[in-house]
């Protein structure tokens, strides 16, 4: 019998994945990054993890492996003998050092102190010959009195110098001293301080020449274990240590590049070196998603570079939607249901018996066969009324909405916005595909409000200049939109986490913080007004502080909406449940 072993292939070969699995990691950043750019290098960091299929790991993956290559090279190797070595070596050399400094100085001092003497006895005898010249006692001529007046002079002024001398060899001694007895423990900083000493033991000049030209090396090496961190048990040379520290340091500046994204060419021989080949396959791979994406439609190319398509539009909404619904218990959440009757859309995939009032939309053959099965025995068919079949009807109705999103600077914490991208996302997906004669505005409300488009939402993010949350402002412009519709079911949608803080009039803007009576009551007139033009504002609140509590509650009194406090990772679950339930309870 023939047995086969199987192994791992030596080399795998990733291959890039499903491009709506790309997608779909790339909708996630999308609504957490301001730009594409930036949604595009998170998707290069991150990779893709797909559930089922051919996954892709980013660049924080293959930065994350350098990372722990590099940490064992630090927790394998240590210099400490290496530099308990040099500093030895250092400390020895200082001490022949001093000894050759004490043996010349007392050398050169005697020497000194000899000629002095010498001197001084001269000095004496001429002094002493002129003082016997001056006194009569000894007769000179003028030629001989000058000559003995100059030779004065003379060993004066070689006295002089003799002290100068003196002076300098200890002004000397103790810079040399004090340049000894100073050297740091530390080898990297006592060759950096014994740069430019002029020994006076020769075999201590040849040794610290050869010290000098590996001073750099052992001022690297000496930073490198402080920064680096090297613990482990295992010595090295100086060779070692500097090959040692070259590969340490290229391995940490290609991983600061991995993470920021920058690998060029140049850097694939390390990436073989360091990680192998299979890591150069995977940055292969990531570098082809970009071009993957234009190929299959995602991404496409506008004015100012790359932008997201309609059809990724349409899978950033689908993947809101999807990832919202999927965290709902199971139960049918149904369509459009209606109590009333009237004329429907026919459902070709289920029938019922004709009751009264139902349209008479006929299907022929369950009909006929009713009829066989309560009386088989007549031909012709004799049909009752009993025996008809009817397809049942989906019966629909319209409603125009307009989403007011909240963009004051309070939305940035706990990744309150990005939720809020996410769910009116899904919501317009799902408005585009189950309720495709519903209408969607969106609005985003700050200081102002301005209407913006499902392509910019992904990327919307907050304007620190714009504080404040004018709530009656995008009332005004919610009630504007809405009125352009023909929907007879028209209702606002506002998402929050603040009270009115803002209100204009007459164009004026008027803010204030904490708000006064007078911005609730300007807000409430625009409540008041949208309520008397039928119009449903329900809202999603995601705080829960007691003057939130009081200020929803005056605006649902009023409005007669609805009002959901929740928690951000909870809206997409309260929003889209919410919008289902009150079309099922729409009546034409």
């Amino acid at each position: 019998m023939n047995t086969y072993r199987y192994s791992a292939p030596s080399q795998p070969q990733p291959t890039i994945p499903d491009p709506d699995a790309i997608m779909d990691e790339l909708a996630k950043h999308t609504l957490e990054q301001n730009t594409l750019d930036q949604a595009m290098h998170k998707l290069s960091r991150q990779g893709v993890k797909e559930k089922f299929g051919q996954s892709l790991d980013g660049l924080d993956d293959l930065a994350s492996r350098l990372r722990r290559q590099r940490q064992q090279l630090l927790d394998e190797h240590t210099m400490e003998p290496l530099f308990e070595q040099l500093a030895r070596q250092i400390k020895s050399m200082v001490r022949r050092e001093l000894e050759a400094l004490r043996e010349s100085v007392s050398s050169r001092e005697e020497k000194l102190n000899e000629k002095a003497e010498a001197l001084m006895k001269n000095l004496k005898d001429v002094v002493q010959k002129l003082e016997q010249v001056r006194s009569g006692k000894r007769a000179a001529s003028a030629q001989a009195c000058a000559r003995l007046e100059k030779k004065f002079e003379e060993l004066f002024l070689e006295k002089h110098e003799l002290e100068s001398e003196l002076r300098a060899l200890r002004r000397e001694e103790i810079q040399r001293l004090a340049s000894l007895q100073q050297i740091p423990p530390n080898a990297g900083r006592a060759l950096e301080r014994l740069k430019g000493y002029q020994p006076i033991d020769s075999t201590v000049g040849e040794a610290l020449e050869s010290l000098s030209q590996i001073a750099d090396k052992v001022a690297a090496l000496e930073r490198a274990r402080i920064q680096q961190g090297f613990c482990g048990c295992k010595p090295v040379s100086l060779e070692e240590a500097v090959e040692l520290l070259n590969r340490v340091l290229s391995m940490e500046r290609l991983e600061a590049r991995l993470r920021k994204g920058t690998v060029t060419p140049s850097d694939e021989e390390r990436v073989v070196e360091f990680l192998g080949s299979e890591a150069l396959v995977r940055l292969n791979a990531l570098a082809q998603i970009e071009r993957e994406l234009l190929k299959v439609g995602y991404l496409e190319n506008g004015p100012e570079g790359l932008k997201l398509s309609p059809k990724a539009m349409r899978r950033i909404g689908q993947k809101a939607l999807s990832d919202i619904f999927s965290q709902l218990k199971r139960g049918p959440l149904g369509g459009h249901e209606m109590n009333r009757k009237g004329a429907g859309q026919p459902d070709p995939t289920e029938t019922k018996r004709y009751g009264f009032g139902d349209s008479f939309n006929i299907h022929l053959s369950k009909t006929l066969m009713n009829a066989l099965v309560r009386d088989a025995s007549r031909v012709p068919i004799r049909i009752a009324p009993a025996d008809f079949e009817v397809y049942s009807e989906q019966r629909s109705t319209e409603c125009s909405n307009v989403l007011l999103l909240d963009l004051s600077y309070t939305m940035a914490q706990n990744k309150k916005l990005q939720a809020a991208k996410k769910v009116v996302l899904a919501l317009d997906n799902l408005i585009r595909t189950r309720y495709p004669r519903d209408t969607l505005h969106i609005v985003g409300f700050a200081t102002y409000a301005r209407e913006l488009t499902p392509e910019e939402l992904p990327h919307v993010s907050l304007s620190l200049g714009n504080p404040f949350t004018n709530i009656q402002d995008g009332l005004r412009l919610a009630e504007k939109l809405i009125s352009r519709e023909r929907g007879i079911n028209r209702q606002v949608i506002l998402i929050t986490d603040g009270e009115p803080t803002a209100y204009c009039r007459n164009d004026e803007l008027y803010v204030d913080y904490p708000p006064t009576p007078e911005i609730f009551l300007e807000t409430m007139k625009e409540v008041a007004r949208l309520t008397r033009k039928g119009i449903v504002i329900n809202t999603f609140m995601l705080d829960s502080k007691p003057s939130l509590l009081d200020f929803v509650e005056r605006m649902t009194r009023i409005n007669k909406g609805r009002a959901f406090f929740s928690a951000p990772h909870m809206l997409g679950e309260y929003l889209l449940v919410d919008y289902v339930a009150r079309r099922r309870r729409m009546v034409n």
